[in-house]
């Protein structure tokens, strides 16, 4: 997108002075515009211009931390679920980025309850 700078604005690839007219990504034109950093030189294509949201910051952080494996084989779920086995819990895991919040406990891959922590099972 085009638009028209009204402040000096410089980056490590790039340089920009007052009034000059510079083409960028859609994205870094709305950043900029809505700033006051620059204007758009085609209103028409501002308006259209749409920024793809991000994916929830949630997700993407449980994504990268789980499954988190705990030890024997036990792996946990953002939603505290533990499951046994790497597979299984992959599985578990696509199924809560689907929307399937199904409440199963604590079970292993064999259909068998984990023992608690304390040893009380």
């Amino acid at each position: 997108m085009k638009i028209k700078i009204l402040t000096s604005l410089a980056g490590i690839n790039f340089s920009y002075s007052v009034g000059q007219i510079a083409e960028v990504d859609d994205k870094t034109a709305i950043h900029w515009v809505k700033a006051g950093l620059a204007e758009p030189v085609d209103a028409k294509q501002f308006e259209n211009a749409v920024i793809e949201p991000p994916e929830n910051a949630a997700l993407k952080a449980a994504k990268d931390k789980y499954p988190k494996h705990i030890g024997g084989g036990w792996y946990e779920l953002p939603n505290g679920e533990k499951v046994k086995g790497k597979d299984e819990a992959l599985e578990a895991m696509a199924k809560l980025e689907k929307g399937g919040n199904e409440e199963g406990g604590d079970v292993d891959a064999a259909g068998g309850e984990r023992p608690d922590d304390k040893g009380n099972g």
